[in-house]
């Protein structure tokens, strides 16, 4: 019975998935606050891109 209560690997697994679940909600909390931020980044990229792209070989 002590051999039970004294070994830690299963605590050890139990933090990671703490810690992973926690890393999960933080991004899941990120997307939520900055999601148009980023999709309004990415789309006007994309059209200077497209944009600078156009131009190659006139």
């Amino acid at each position: 019975m002590r051999k039970f209560f004294m070994d830690e690997e299963a605590q050890g697994m139990t933090e990671y998935i703490l810690i992973i679940g926690l890393v999960a909600v933080i991004c899941v909390v990120a997307v939520k606050l900055f999601g148009t931020q980023i999709k309004d980044l990415i789309s006007t990229s994309k059209d200077k891109l497209k944009q600078e792209t156009s131009n190659v070989g006139k």
